[in-house]
C-alpha cells in the first residue's frame, strides 16, 4: 500500500504481473493498471508514493514511476545483484532502497534517478537468504534478518 493509502499493488496469482488499484476511503478497490513484471517477488512504494520497486527473478529490481497510476512507466532497473532479490525496503526520508537476496547479499541503492541507480553500500554478512529488511527511523542504520537466524545491523554513515 502506498504511504497515503491511495494505491495498492498486488502480485497476481499467475506470478507474472503486478496489479495497481485505487483504494477509496471505504476500502473499495478500483483496478487501474497492470505492470509487466516477470515473476515478481514483492513490492515496495517509495516514501512519496511515486516510485514502486518490484524485485524480479531476473536478479534485478524494476523501478516503476506510478505518479500517474493509470499509466505507470518502467523508469529503470537495479541490476548486478548476482542473485534473486528476496526482500526490499525504502528508507523513510529519501530514495535509498535496500535490497536483500537469496544468497545473503544486502545492498543499498540511491534511486533518486531511477534510470541510473547508484549502489551506495554493500554487505555480505548474512550467510543465508535475507527475509526481512528495514531502515531505522532516522535512516542511519539498516537491519536485516535471514535464514541464518541472525539479526544483522549496519551504520550507513560509515
Amino acid at each position: 500500500m502506498s504511504p497515503d493509502s491511495s494505491l495498492v499493488a498486488v502480485l497476481q496469482y499467475t506470478g507474472t504481473k503486478v496489479a495497481l488499484y485505487r483504494a477509496d476511503a471505504t476500502g473499495v478497490l478500483t483496478p487501474l493498471a497492470t505492470l509487466d513484471t516477470p515473476t515478481p517477488q514483492g513490492v515496495s512504494f517509495s516514501p512519496d508514493g511515486g516510485l514502486l520497486a518490484v524485485p524480479i527473478d531476473a536478479k534485478a529490481v524494476q523501478l516503476w514511476d506510478v505518479t500517474d497510476p493509470v499509466n505507470p512507466k518502467l523508469a529503470g532497473r537495479v541490476e548486478g545483484l548476482g542473485s534473486l532479490p528476496t526482500i526490499l525496503a525504502f528508507a523513510n526520508g529519501s530514495r535509498s532502497l535496500a535490497v536483500g537476496t537469496d544468497t545473503g547479499k544486502v545492498t543499498v541503492w540511491d534511486v533518486t534517478d531511477p534510470a541510473a541507480p547508484v549502489q551506495r553500500h554493500g554487505y555480505g554478512d548474512p550467510h543465508a537468504a535475507v527475509y526481512g529488511i528495514t531502515f531505522s527511523p532516522d535512516d542511519q542504520r539498516l537491519v536485516a534478518v535471514g535464514g541464518d537466524q541472525l539479526v544483522w545491523a549496519w551504520h550507513l554513515d560509515q
